[in-house]
């Protein structure tokens, strides 16, 4: 009879997983951490409390990483210039960063810069990122002659200034580096909360279309100096934005605006009405550093060339217009300039500037007709007469706004 011999195979891992470490912070004291695979040292390992009495600096770094390989000399120089006082320890733990990897690379260095790799360096450690866990290389840790963890930073930190001040106090106070652990390049800055919640922007320029549930509000921030600081229009059409940018260029009634852009379609008010309120709509957020107005609407202006592609000039034009006289018998008589603003308000005269050469002054007698809005431009001729004002149609050259 044979007999059936089963032998159950453990994962491996199990025997060899790593021991879980607590990241270390400033003012931690460091355990006892042994470093493996340790080159340019008189010991393949080394235990970092061997190092108590002097400053210790790791490096942590990879080949392919740039700002790493050019900090080097300056590591370099600066274990010369304090001696035993200070330990750099170049530190990577990239498992592509093989030991033969490694010295080639070494070499190629010396090669083309003369620098010869004598600090001390190694390879493979599994354990170290787990103690002094970061995202972003160079990222150098100091640890003080009691074993304390001091400093977190970049490599721009290691200076011969900030190196002495931590062996002659024991302590330093530097700019501490902390990397987003699920930050992403990827995507865009502070998107659904990407390398931060967005709170300090001293510059920001968004332009989107139409946002549902977001509504239509539109203001100006201020700070306590009473300096501008944001301005946003919600789901407005690019024609108010516009106004906005150029307040005066624009301070005429749309049958005085003149679109020559290839954008027209975009641009027309009536684009943005109806269904076309959801394509013909923009969303426009703006932060600044603290401006007067005259700033903030060289920033729209700047803006609205970048994302519209046009800008707002004002020209002389010969155009047809529809030119109000007083009559013989007039007698009311009308605040002009009110009822003029109206009349270029009107359908009727979409396409047709209202000019005022009555030379009347004074308040408004009488009423106006409700159904305005509905007459025709015959309709409107009609109605002016009976106020003793003549509407005749004539070619004149004025000012008018032209978006490019």
């Amino acid at each position: 009879m044979k007999i059936l011999t089963v032998i159950f195979l453990l994962p491996l891992f199990s025997f060899c997983q790593q021991p879980r470490v607590q990241p270390l912070g400033i003012g931690d004291l460091v355990p006892g951490i042994t470093i493996t695979h340790l080159y340019n040292y008189s010991s393949p390992t080394l235990r970092l409390s061997d190092l108590k009495g002097r400053l210790v600096i790791l490096d942590f770094w990879s080949t392919w990483c740039g700002a790493c390989i050019e900090s080097f000399p300056k590591m370099h120089r600066l274990q010369q210039e304090f001696g035993n006082k200070v330990t750099f320890i170049l530190v990577n733990p990239f498992a592509h960063d093989s030991p033969q990897k490694v010295q080639a690379f070494f070499s190629r260095r010396k090669a083309t810069s003369g620098l010869e790799m004598t600090l001390p360096y190694c390879l493979g450690q599994s354990l170290l990122p787990g103690y002094f866990p970061f995202r972003f290389i160079p990222h150098c840790v100091w640890i003080n002659k009691d074993g304390k963890v001091i400093a977190i930073t970049s490599q721009t930190e290691v200076t011969a200034q900030n190196v002495k001040k931590a062996i002659d106090d024991n302590a330093v106070s530097l700019h501490v580096k902390k990397d987003m652990a699920d930050f992403s390049a990827a995507t865009p800055l502070f998107v659904k909360g990407n390398g931060g919640s967005g709170d300090d922007f001293l510059y920001r320029s968004l332009f989107t279309r139409y946002i549902e549930g977001v509504g239509n509000a539109n203001g100006v921030e201020r700070n306590e100096e009473g300096r501008i600081t944001r301005f946003y229009m919600y789901n407005a059409p690019a024609m108010a934005i516009l106004r906005a940018a150029y307040p005066a260029e624009m301070d005429y009634p749309l049958n005085r605006i003149i679109i020559e852009s290839r954008n027209k379609s975009l641009l027309e008010p009536e684009a943005a009405e109806g269904s076309g309120l959801y394509t013909h709509s923009f969303c426009y957020d703006l932060s600044i550093p603290p401006s007067d107005i005259t700033v903030l609407q060289q920033y729209l202006k700047e803006d609205m060339r970048r994302y519209l592609g046009v800008t707002v000039v004002n020209e002389f034009r010969k155009i047809n217009c529809l030119v109000l006289t007083l009559t013989v018998n007039g007698t009311r008589k009308y605040n002009m300039d009110a009822l003029v603003r109206l009349l270029n308000s009107l359908p009727a005269t979409k396409l047709m500037p209202v000019i005022d050469s009555t030379g009347i002054t004074g308040k408004m007698d009488g009423d106006l007709p409700a159904n305005l809005h509905d007459l025709t431009l015959a309709e409107l001729k009609t109605f002016l007469k009976t106020c003793g004002i003549e509407a005749t149609e004539a070619e004149k050259i004025i000012t008018v706004a032209i978006i490019k």
